[in-house]
């Protein structure tokens, strides 16, 4: 006679073998899917069934491991895994993806196997107990579960969550993490306090984890602190062995030179200083953390005269460095005083931006910010801030000393003519004690940024991953059938596009769109052929010429490029029949003068070959998104409001519709209707809508389905 223990061995057994065919058959279908070759969409399903094999055996597994009886809710669990299991390479393998209620069959049987899962590892963590945490983090997991459990079972499936919802489940989410936490820790230590041996190969095993973490925080470190920007000591003096004629009318002129920096920079510092006080009231006032490109550009245009003046600064400190190997004492000070008073006018001027933006995080980041139409490489302002943390100080300290030491002598010996030698006396002395006055800490510095580059180091890899999927579910199509318009139609209406129109387009059935906020997910901007550009006078300007060959040349399918457009690859250039070829289309043409149209195309191949941005970003502007494009394009003619989506200020497309709809038959509105062609899924195309058809699209549901 078979016992309940038998039956429990039993059911362990055929379990366990169940569990490990489906590994072995994951496994298959991952090798399959890393295959070298194209699969097309079969390599994107064989990867979701490994998925989805993985994740359910793992569920699977804690469940077995941790029940030591059949009970009720191990057969509850087990169940759910089973149905979310099929409900999931039902939407993966057949045409009934399209269906809500597969989804929704996906949904409630996912989240309960994921819940028991989680609720069974904290009574086995208990060994049984059931004392006030157990309790507490069960009934918080509970909780939890039930209110992801509740957003499938909405009418709408897609609708966007309340945010207050959002905030409430916060709280048993995080208290469900926190016991959690606690349980581990609890258990952890009651192992402890058992005394059991550690075996060897465990020991053996830590020691050589250890050894080799501490080996690589090291090397992290190592890499990490190490000088990017190298000094200019040591460095052989150009003057070394020109006649004296020569090196005093290159004094003469790098005196010029350094005059006029210097009068630029203390122009430049009190510009930025009134310019960041505006900026940063006007962001108060509006109740806003970005700025706006106008802002953005204002900033980006003085930082570029500041690295300028810099870069200038730093080449008359390179000239006359080796000022040693001048060989008349005369002309040798005459190189030691220009070069000091150039090094100690750059080394006033960085101690002076970095100590006004070093504290302020939204400048800070906008100046890190790369930008190559600019010339602004990623992480300037870093690198500043390092250089000033990496000993010069000392350097200057000894040069001051040195020329305290020879003042007096050059003055009578006449190495300058007794006006410059008093402005270069006086530039040393005022940039010095501003120096010595604001010195900043070179540790705080250091730790500062080596925090800025640990943050960086953990962003990429998630920024990394966040991009994959990001560009997964933007090229994957779960109904594949043809686009409602028709080369035939875009011909049709191509005659009434002008440059400078804004199109919005929607293409029905990707995953995508379930992410996005609104029916119109996708905006594009139209700048006509190469004919437009040379009617509307841009052809010419360097932005668009050092583009104007790419350009010219054939798209991908053969045809003219008009469109340029920010995709998953980035900002590129289109034609309109591949960027049309979708299920919905919609033109809108900003009311402004001509010069405002020309400079908008302008900034369009400006942003050409920038990467796209897949957190939606509108405070960065060296990754863009497909509205961002729009938005900076037209910064300072079109207004649009930005959004907070997902705690991001940005502007989705449907917010674009609704700014035209609000602003409709005003005598200032900036938008005017040009053409929708809306979808007749009836009949499989498309077709000429109006305006008030085009408007009512704003509320139309983000589905899938037509």
């Amino acid at each position: 006679m078979t016992t309940g223990r038998d039956r429990v061995a039993l059911s362990r057994v055929g379990a366990r073998g169940a569990l490990a065919l489906t590994g072995l058959v994951a496994l298959t279908l991952l090798a399959i899917s890393a295959a070298e070759g194209s699969f097309g969409r079969l390599r994107g399903q064989v990867l979701l069934t490994f998925v989805g094999l993985a994740v359910g055996a793992l569920l699977a597994f804690i469940q077995l491991k941790t029940v030591r009886r059949l009970r009720v809710t191990l057969m509850v669990a087990l169940a759910a895994i089973a149905a979310s299991q099929a409900a999931f390479l039902l939407l993966v393998w057949t045409g009934w993806r399209t269906t809500h209620w597969l989804w929704r069959a996906w949904w409630v049987s996912m989240v309960p196997s994921v819940c028991l899962s989680h609720v069974l590892l904290l009574q086995a963590a208990g060994r049984g107990r059931r004392g006030r945490l157990e309790k507490v983090t069960i009934g918080f997991a509970l909780i939890a579960g039930a209110m992801f459990l509740v957003l499938g079972l909405r009418t709408d499936l897609l609708a966007d969550v309340p945010p207050v919802y959002l905030w409430i489940g916060l709280v048993p989410v995080a208290a469900a993490a926190g016991g959690s936490a606690a349980v581990a820790v609890r258990e952890v230590r009651s192992r402890a306090r058992t005394g059991r041996r550690v075996p060897t190969g465990a020991k053996v095993a830590i020691l050589i984890a250890s050894h080799a973490l501490l080996l690589t925080v090291g090397l992290y470190l190592g890499r990490r602190t190490a000088r990017t920007e190298a000094p200019f000591t040591g460095m052989p003096s150009p003057m070394a062995h020109l006649p004296p004629d020569e090196v005093r009318r290159h004094t003469d002129e790098d005196l010029r030179r350094l005059k006029t920096v210097t009068a630029g920079l203390e122009a430049l510092q009190r510009e930025m200083t009134d310019d960041h006080a505006r900026v940063r009231g006007r962001m108060a006032a509006e109740g806003r953390g970005h700025y706006l490109p106008e802002e953005d550009d204002r900033l980006r245009w003085r930082f570029v005269t500041y690295l300028s003046y810099r870069s200038a600064l730093r080449r008359l400190v390179a000239t006359y460095s080796g000022f040693q190997a001048v060989r008349e004492p005369a002309l040798r000070g005459r190189c030691f005083m220009l070069g000091h008073a150039a090094a100690q006018t750059a080394c006033q001027a960085d101690l002076s931006l970095v100590t006004a933006c070093r504290d302020d995080r939204v400048r800070r980041r906008k100046l890190n910010e790369a930008e190559p139409a600019w010339g602004i490489p990623s992480g300037a302002f870093d690198r500043i801030s390092e250089r000033l943390a990496g000993g010069g100080g000392e350097a200057l300290d000894e040069m001051a000393a040195y020329f305290d030491h020879k003042r007096a002598r050059w003055a009578a010996e006449g190495v300058w003519r007794a006006a410059d030698f008093d402005w270069l006396a006086g530039r040393i002395a005022a940039a010095g004690a501003y120096v010595r006055a604001n010195r900043v800490s070179g540790v705080r510095i250091k730790l500062d940024l080596l925090q800025q580059r640990v943050k960086g180091d953990v962003y990429n890899p998630v920024y990394a991953a966040q991009s994959i999927i990001s560009e997964f579910l933007g090229d994957t199509r779960i109904v594949t059938r043809p686009p409602f318009i028709s080369h035939q139609r875009i011909d049709q209406i191509a005659g009434r596009l002008r440059p400078g129109d804004i199109i919005l387009e929607r293409r029905n059935w990707f995953l995508s769109n379930a992410f996005l906020p609104g029916f119109w997910p996708h905006a594009a901007l139209y700048v006509g052929t190469v004919e437009d550009l040379r009617a509307l006078g841009v052809a010419d300007r360097p932005e668009v010429a050092e583009h104007l060959a790419d350009y010219a040349a054939a798209a991908p399918d053969g045809r003219p490029h008009t469109i340029i457009e920010a995709v998953s690859e980035g900002v590129v250039f289109n034609s309109l029949h591949h960027s049309l070829h979708a299920d919905y289309v919609a033109v809108l043409r900003p009311r402004l003068a001509r010069k405002d149209i020309a400079e908008a195309v302008v900034r369009a191949f400006q942003h050409r070959g920038k990467p796209y941005d897949f957190e939606f970003d509108f405070f960065t502007a060296d990754k863009l998104v497909c509205t961002e494009l729009v938005y900076r394009c037209y910064e300072g003619s079109l207004h649009f409001k930005l959004v907070r989506v997902m705690g991001r200020d940005t502007l989705p497309a449907i917010e674009i519709v609704r700014k035209f709809a609000a602003e409709r038959g005003q005598a200032k509105r900036e938008l005017d209707f040009v053409l929708f062609l809306d979808a007749d899924p009836a009949v499989g195309s498309s077709k000429l809508a109006d305006e008030a058809a085009f408007r009512q699209s704003a509320a139309r549901p983000r589905s899938f389905n037509e």
